[in-house]
């Protein structure tokens, strides 16, 4: 898995009856989200994404971000990703792939 830094690719997200993300498409390769998903709200910089601004237009200024583990099952390898939804169109991008630590090296 890799994504380059500063970009976002585009991503499928299924989502139970709540809307919580479920499963994962990316890159033609399907993953499960293995455990509880975290939400958060962030602003978003709409004046470098927008022409111009409409008044009373949802989802403009904060974007709906989840931090999900999904696991890849050919492989159960996990990762940490962030994905952003932006509300008025449904879209997800993934925005960010959390480096794993390295496993810290035995002292003799």
């Amino acid at each position: 898995m890799t994504l380059t830094a500063g970009l976002t690719e585009a991503v499928e997200v299924v989502t139970d009856d709540h809307g919580c993300p479920v499963h994962l498409w990316w890159q033609n390769r399907g993953y499960d989200v293995v455990a509880e998903p975290v939400r958060w709200f962030a602003r978003r910089r709409w004046w470098i994404e927008e022409a111009r601004a409409e008044r009373g237009r949802a989802g403009l200024v904060a974007q709906e971000i989840w931090r999900i583990q999904i696991q890849d099952p050919q492989t159960a390898s996990r990762s940490t990703v962030d994905v952003g939804r932006s509300l008025p169109a449904d879209r997800w991008r993934l925005l960010r792939i959390h480096e794993v630590p390295a496993e810290p090296e035995e002292v003799e």
